[in-house]
């Protein structure tokens, strides 16, 4: 028998993806694609967050454990590895900082004062390694580099690192999800099912390169 072709036959590669209307609607609605972008943005922040906590808790404990070995260097260390890692708990970050100028003022009644310094050094670099938009720890910058003049050590205290701009840093970060949002696009209103790209893929590819070039010229500006 020869088989008869119907109306309602589709002849495909085999393998290939169905490239039908009935196959384009079997895909995932838009909503869906969206609600997963915002559950791997939520997943990415959450784990961030996490790992901050947790790096500021193991800093804290190996703190405490140079602390009960006596080893104060070890101690100013590890509490500069607190602040840097500014976790969502803005406690921690402001007791590493008191117990920094706690060891600088011990120092100082054991007539240390190199290690005084060195504990007034590391409360101030590691505040400044942490700034970007907002400005945290200014009260412990400005009393640092007070401490460091009185101390000696004044050139040093009156280099500051350059403040990132807020204007370029928050154009920036708008550019990188709009270049994140035109590659989306791309995908999903440029691509068929087969892989091949379609006519209205022009102006989310445009999208993506015009993006990328002011995220990348803001990230020089800040």
């Amino acid at each position: 028998m020869t088989a008869v072709d119907t109306p309602n036959a589709r002849a495909t590669p085999t393998g290939s993806p169905d490239s039908s209307p009935a196959g384009l609607a079997s895909l995932p609605a838009p909503r869906v694609w969206l609600g997963l972008l915002v559950v791997v943005v939520i997943g990415v922040v959450s784990a961030t967050a996490f790992r901050a906590s947790l790096d500021a808790r193991r800093a804290t404990q190996r703190a405490s454990e140079a602390r009960a070995r006596g080893d104060r260097v070890g101690e100013i260390v590890e509490l500069g590895r607190v602040i840097r890692a500014l976790p969502l708990d803005r406690s921690r970050p402001e007791e590493a900082a008191a117990a920094l100028a706690a060891i600088a003022a011990s120092a100082e009644s054991d007539a240390d004062p190199e290690l005084a310094r060195e504990a007034w050094r590391e409360l101030r670099s590691a505040w400044f390694a942490v700034r970007g938009l907002g400005d945290p720890g200014r009260s412990w910058i400005d009393r640092a580099a007070g401490e460091l003049t009185r101390l000696g050590a004044a050139r040093e205290a009156s280099i500051e690192p350059r403040l990132a701009r807020p204007l370029p840093s928050l154009v920036a970060a708008l550019a990188l999800f709009g270049w994140g949002g035109c590659a989306f696009g791309l995908v999903w209103r440029g691509l068929e099912p087969s892989g091949r790209l379609k006519r209205a893929a022009l102006p989310w590819a445009l999208g993506v390169l015009a993006w990328l070039s002011v995220w990348v010229m803001a990230l020089r500006a800040a």
